[in-house]
């Protein structure tokens, strides 16, 4: 039973990585900033303004993601977690004007990530019990290392 426990226990986390470095992509707003602003043809200020409201759904993501895990499991809030961080980034993606842009990325992208954000700490404290700060500190910064991986891919994305 042990094998088990620890196989599942190394699958979960490396989920909850996999899950963070994702959602961190969130943090790299800045460089899809200025193509957005002519995408949509949007002030610099109105277009700031997207992430600003990601960063608020984000912390009510957060403040509501508790009642949300007392009624899913892990498995099913992750995959409504990506189902609705896809779903907004397709919509700002494809936006040719500023309101889904603001409802796709600021809204959508944002609440999911703050759920998103809770789970992957979550699960990878759980699956590390012995070492839960060590789980919660790599969590923390496979979010962090998201945001710099996509940086350069939106970069290159955008050169291209």
């Amino acid at each position: 039973m042990q094998g088990v426990e620890q196989t599942y226990s190394r699958g979960a986390f490396a989920g909850a990585l996999a899950l963070a470095v994702a959602l961190g992509s969130l943090h790299a707003f800045s460089v899809i900033l200025a193509p957005l602003e002519h995408q949509v043809a949007a002030s610099r200020t109105a277009t700031s303004l997207v992430y600003s409201t990601s960063i608020l759904a984000l912390t009510g993501g957060v403040l509501v993601s508790g009642a949300v895990s007392r009624r899913l499991s892990a498995s099913a809030t992750s995959l409504a977690v990506a189902v609705i961080a896809g779903l907004g980034l397709a919509l700002a993606g494809i936006a040719k004007s500023y309101l889904p842009v603001l409802l796709g990325f600021g809204l959508m992208f944002g609440a999911a990530n703050g759920i998103g954000y809770v789970l992957f700490l979550q699960q990878a404290t759980r699956a590390l019990p012995g070492s839960s700060g060590l789980a919660s500190g790599l969590a923390t910064a496979a979010y962090a290392v998201g945001a710099m991986v996509f940086s350069w891919a939106f970069t290159a994305l955008a050169e291209s």
